[in-house]
């Protein structure tokens, strides 16, 4: 296994020592963690696509794609901007390039039970559905607690000023949701306007 697996493996098992020994020893990998947020919306895509009908509750007839690539990579790229920003008034010690592979990193294990239960789902019985839940919940949980105890070791923070920034980063992370859609709107209805103000002096030359 090579350095930087080592590295990955420490941070999923332990990830107190691997936080730490990549903030001060400056391990992790950029590239590791982009790849691993556009997993994330890989997945998500396949698994609206392939769950077995037993287990799925997504409309598969009207899957959207920029709905899912929003909902994963966008809003991943969103919170690590929304806590480099709270956390730089809140003098946290966390680069954004240490931020960004620590949310990167922590989606791991959301992102293989997200596989695996898309192949449970196949397998299963509907009795046997606990157990899709189980591996979505410990997935979930597991990702949860790599990001919370992330962004302590980054930031050198305590266990309140943790929760505090990470619930921060979620709320600033809609906030800018909201106003990247309201560009997206004034943009748009810019350009209608120009284009109506152009169409009427083009049908009246």
């Amino acid at each position: 296994m090579n350095i930087k697996g080592r590295e990955f493996i420490t941070i999923l098992f332990h990830p107190v020592d691997g936080f730490d020994q990549m903030k001060y020893q400056k391990t992790g990998s950029v590239g590791i963690a982009t790849f691993l947020a556009f997993l994330w919306f890989i997945i998500s895509s396949f698994e609206r696509q392939f769950t077995n009908f037993r287990f799925n509750s997504f409309d598969i007839e009207n899957t959207n794609v920029i709905y899912i690539f929003i909902s994963t990579f966008v809003m991943f790229l969103f919170f690590c901007i929304a806590n480099w920003s709270l956390c730089t008034l809140l003098d946290g010690e966390g680069t954004l390039r240490e931020i960004w592979i620590c949310t990167g990193y922590a989606l791991a294990p959301m992102i293989t039970m997200m596989l695996i239960t898309v192949l449970l789902s196949n397998i299963l019985s509907v009795s046997e559905g606990a157990f899709i839940v189980m591996a979505n919940t410990v997935g979930f949980i597991w990702t949860g607690l790599l990001l919370f105890f992330g962004m302590m070791q980054i930031h050198r923070y305590n266990v309140k000023m943790t929760v505090f920034s990470i619930a921060g980063s979620f709320v600033g992370l809609v906030l800018i949701l909201f106003l990247s859609f309201l560009i997206i709107l004034l943009f748009q209805q810019m350009f209608a306007f120009l284009k109506s103000v152009y169409e009427e002096i083009f049908y009246r030359i």
